[in-house]
């Protein structure tokens, strides 16, 4: 009886293997958003050091952020195709930029005292005065910056050279 079983349940269990062989996306792409860039940033010939740059989606979307190295790289993988607004801001790392904190009771954190003091991301660089470059404000604002670019499928570097 128990041979009987198995053969019948053969055909199911090949057909179940098949479909998940098919279905699964051996590429390791994201069909949803094929593009990744990457690039250095400058300003005025010297590598920004830290910040954030954004890609804007056409058509008002939301913002796609990644953090600029040290180096003045970026790496930002998962994008969708077309064509992107591109905006650049430092002052996430400006030293004189008040942190913002929870203030609890008393200012303390968060109730009960437990936990971090600041509500921003663990690792996050901010107030960095060896890493801070001051940049023209413009180009942090999407209707300012000045700079776009259109992506494609698969891999491009898109490297960004901001001035006064």
């Amino acid at each position: 009886m128990a041979n009987s079983l198995l053969r019948a349940f053969r055909p199911v269990s090949s057909l179940t293997l098949a479909f998940f062989i098919v279905g699964c996306d051996s590429g390791g792409s994201n069909k949803q958003f094929p593009a990744k860039v990457t690039g250095k940033i400058t300003y005025n010939g010297n590598a920004i050091k830290a910040g954030t740059i954004a890609f804007l989606p056409a058509g008002g979307s939301a913002p796609l952020k990644f953090s600029i190295s040290a180096d003045g790289s970026y790496n930002a993988p998962d994008l969708p195709e077309g064509p992107m607004t591109v905006t650049v801001e430092t002052e996430s790392v400006n030293p004189a930029q008040k942190q913002h904190t929870y203030g609890g009771k008393g200012g303390k954190g968060p109730p009960g005292g437990k936990g971090p003091s600041s509500y921003l991301p663990e690792g996050a660089v901010t107030a960095a005065p060896d890493l801070y470059v001051k940049i023209p404000a413009k180009y942090a604002d999407p209707a300012k910056s000045g700079l776009s670019t259109t992506l494609k499928k698969g891999t491009q570097t898109f490297d960004i050279k901001l001035t006064d």
